[in-house]
């Protein structure tokens, strides 16, 4: 049976994780820098766009992004801005063929619905999405991976027994011992679930039940 104490020091640890896991937090920490900087990059619009224009517009932008977009300012050149950008759009953008960075130009030269601030938007979304995941992979390697393995157990019952009716049964059924070095699969699946989107984590944490 687990002490109160290294019972509430799990429930601890598993409140501060999903306040740095929690929707808001991440859109306030990381999407809403990103947005604002986006609002307040200026460039020179062309009534041509050629390929020169294309990659300078795009290095500028994640230039100013890394400087602007972000708690901690990152500095780079802009030949290394522009370089990176074009591989995230090579790597990232929708594309039916293997290169994103072409179908990203072509789209900009050959539609109208397709102009170069939709590049950039979708360029932002790009950074987001890297940029949470990276978050997100921190507060686990962080706060999780260098737990004690009984510790990590404690926090595997806390949250089979909080959350055990929204999760799959491959994860409900587990015993804490076969969760403890899979905690953040388990933490992925009950952020996942509807109902946890939906209700605050101070109405779901009952410190009293523990």
């Amino acid at each position: 049976m687990m002490s109160s104490d290294s019972n509430l020091n799990a429930a601890g640890i598993i409140q501060e994780v999903f306040e740095l896991l929690d929707e808001q937090y991440l859109y306030q920490f990381i999407d809403k820098r990103i947005e604002q900087a986006t609002a307040d990059f200026k460039f020179e619009q062309r009534d041509t766009m050629t390929h020169d224009v294309f990659i300078h517009t795009i290095g500028d932008y994640l230039h100013h992004i890394y400087k602007t977009g972000f708690w901690i300012r990152q500095i780079m050149s802009i030949a290394q801005a522009r370089a990176e950008a074009m591989a995230l759009l090579e790597k990232y953008y929708p594309s039916p063929h293997s290169c994103g960075y072409e179908t990203a130009f072509l789209d900009v030269l050959n539609s109208k619905l397709y102009g170069i601030e939709f590049i950039l938007t979708e360029i932002a979304e790009i950074i987001k999405a890297a940029t949470r995941k990276k978050h997100i992979k921190w507060v686990y390697f962080s706060r999780i991976i260098p737990l004690d393995w009984s510790v990590r157990c404690q926090i595997a019952e806390i949250l089979t027994k909080r959350w055990a009716p929204f999760l799959p049964p491959n994860l409900s059924q587990c015993f804490p011992a076969q969760l403890a070095d899979e905690l953040p699969n388990l933490i992925n699946a009950i952020r996942f679930t509807e109902d946890t989107v939906r209700i605050r984590w101070s109405a779901v944490f009952d410190w009293d039940s523990i």
